[in-house]
């Protein structure tokens, strides 16, 4: 849980930052609004909601990955033209 020092510093452990990291939304519920873990009813719901999580997780990476290969031949084509004008 947060802790606030006297000086006003918000203090945060190495668990709560891998816990925030791993699902923001449970660490806010769980630290900031003070409630308990949903029982197996909202399991399945939470693990639909942490695989759509990975699916957009893989389709941004992916994504990245793509623009960073059209920017590097871009960046080439343009060097080309600049570099053997006549082409």
């Amino acid at each position: 849980m947060p802790r606030q020092t006297k000086n006003g510093v918000i203090i945060l452990t190495a668990v709560e930052v891998a816990e925030y990291v791993l699902c923001p939304e449970q660490w806010r519920l769980k630290s900031v609004l003070k409630l308990s873990p949903a029982g197996d009813n909202n399991k399945q719901t939470g693990d639909d909601k942490h695989e759509d999580w990975r699916k957009l997780a893989e389709h941004i990476l992916w994504l990245k990955k793509f623009l960073r290969i059209v920017f590097i031949l871009l960046a080439l084509a343009i060097m080309t033209r600049l570099l053997h004008p006549g082409w």
